[in-house]
């Protein structure tokens, strides 16, 4: 008995010189901004949770998390760096604005949890 075997796959399209590694990893980083952009947007709409929050209460959420010290390390100490100004003269945030985008970096957050952070914000009390 003979096992059966499947056919040779054969690309459809016709091949090409792979592209310069610098090229391509622009192209994928330029799709990575586009996707995080579009996530950005959509979990918003979803949410309901693209109001304003203010700075308190985003500070405030960030340490119930035992995240707070990890954000504000990873805010530039430049004083003229608009995250900067900001984090450090309580201007109201909002998920997709650069302040976000930071949050999100230094913690690794995915937008899910992004909503999580602005809407458990949105609860704090003085």
């Amino acid at each position: 008995m003979s096992i059966p075997t499947s056919p040779p796959i054969i690309p459809l399209y016709p091949t090409s010189k792979p592209l310069p590694p610098e090229l391509f990893m622009q192209i994928i980083n330029d799709l990575i901004n586009q996707i995080n952009a579009a996530d950005r947007t959509l979990f918003t709409a979803i949410s309901g949770v693209g109001t304003q929050v203010p700075m308190w209460a985003l500070r405030k959420a960030l340490v119930s998390q035992g995240n707070f010290y990890t954000v504000q390390q990873a805010i530039s100490a430049d004083p003229t760096n608009a995250v900067n100004i900001a984090w450090s003269n309580g201007a109201p945030s909002s998920i997709g604005d650069l302040l976000s985008a930071s949050i999100q970096t230094a913690l690794g957050y995915s937008g899910a949890q992004m909503i999580t952070l602005y809407a458990l914000a949105g609860t704090q009390t003085l």
